[in-house]
């Protein structure tokens, strides 16, 4: 699409964003700003160069991409979530946390944001353990659990095997509510 029209914004950024879903940052960053370039108010684009820049040294740009984004278009819950992500990464977690919420507010059952906003609860200071386990019950509630039918003993152990259990998600979610 961009050999056929090298001057339609939107076909860079579609081309941004396979090379993102790829794992090709370098490549999707390029042609993000070429997609910029055409049509700096392309929030699609903006958007998707938040998420490429969301690692260490770049940070600050991700940050300013997503805000970019969402200031071309309010609605875009990628943005939201991007942004929030980004300002985890910064430490500003009364942020993030404000990101993920309106990231809910515009799509409740956002898969992501709603990770998002329960591992962030794990780091405020202003959320207790009743709060992260009232967004755990609500991530919870949009992927249900579904016993299996042959089932026909009742559960008594649960049990959670991981190699770096310390650092792994689980481990944060449950410390709190097991203290």
């Amino acid at each position: 699409a961009t050999e056929l029209n090298p001057y339609d914004s939107e076909s860079w950024s579609n081309l941004g964003n396979a090379y993102f879903a790829s794992g090709l940052n370098s490549q999707a960053v390029t042609v993000l700003e070429k997609s910029i370039q055409l049509d700096g108010n392309n929030a699609s684009a903006h958007c998707t160069m938040s998420a490429c820049l969301r690692q260490p040294g770049t940070m600050s740009d991700s940050i300013e991409s997503a805000r970019r984004a969402l200031r071309l278009n309010s609605h875009l819950v990628q943005a939201h979530c991007n942004l929030g992500n980004s300002l985890i990464g910064v430490g500003d977690i009364s942020g993030a946390i404000a990101a993920f919420e309106q990231a809910l507010y515009l799509a409740p059952n956002c898969l992501e944001a709603r990770q998002s906003h329960t591992f962030a609860l794990q780091y405020s200071d202003r959320h207790s353990a009743q709060d992260i386990l009232v967004s755990a019950q609500k991530l919870g509630s949009i992927f249900p659990y579904v016993a299996p039918k042959s089932t026909t003993a009742p559960l008594k152990t649960v049990a959670f095997l991981s190699g770096d259990y310390l650092t792994h998600p689980v481990a944060f979610f449950l410390d709190p509510l097991l203290r």
